[in-house]
């Protein structure tokens, strides 16, 4: 199954409009920040007025998440993860992209953590996140490291809640559907959505 590689989440990646694409897998637009839409996740009276920062504080209500420490596995440049902050948690970001890391604003960098989730999970504890948190992370791994990567993933949260993929340019990404998913060994309690009931699972 191809998979991109680590070193091709560069700034081609992120940030096309500044250099010359790569390929078409990444973000044709760049990958920023970008106003509400509508009435995404938060009422408009509690909207922060921005799309990350009120997924970030849906996150915490939806799931009490104030105080507690959680991890956004594929972080990029920390959007969600200053999001989640700015709402109370503790949020910590991982990514294997230096470029996505280097260019986070500088109030979010100190939180995230440039490292490849294949060997990086070692620095972190048992049960050291009571959320591991990620967003269409999953399909970048091949799968001969998803096993691994899911019992590590199982041994140092306490709860798991991914958004993924069943379908999604597969010359670049590992798409599978929701029951092969599932079949993969994830700790019990754990949240799997695909991209189809994303907005159906944020509005419940």
């Amino acid at each position: 199954m191809p998979v991109l590689q680590p070193s091709e989440y560069d700034i081609s990646y992120f940030d096309p409009q500044l250099t010359s694409l790569r390929h078409n897998a990444g973000y044709s637009l760049g990958y920023k920040k970008w106003p509400r839409i509508n009435d995404d996740f938060v009422p408009h009276a509690e909207s922060t007025g921005e799309f990350y920062g009120d997924l970030g504080k849906y996150l915490v209500q939806k799931f009490n998440l104030a105080g507690k420490k959680i991890l956004d596995l594929g972080c990029a440049k920390g959007f969600v993860v200053e999001g989640l902050r700015n709402a109370g948690a503790d949020a910590w970001g991982l990514d294997v992209s230096d470029y996505a890391v280097n260019v986070a604003e500088p109030a979010v960098k100190p939180y995230l953590i440039i490292g490849d989730a294949r060997t990086a999970f070692s620095q972190f504890n048992n049960n050291e996140f009571d959320i591991l948190f990620s967003r269409w992370t999953l399909s970048c791994f091949d799968d001969a490291d998803l096993p691994a990567l899911i019992s590590e993933m199982n041994r140092i949260a306490r709860l798991q809640v991914h958004l993924i993929w069943e379908d999604f340019m597969p010359n670049y990404y590992n798409c599978k559907p929701l029951a092969d998913w599932k079949a993969m060994g994830f700790k019990k309690g754990t949240i799997l959505i695909p991209k189809n009931r994303v907005n159906n699972f944020l509005t419940k």
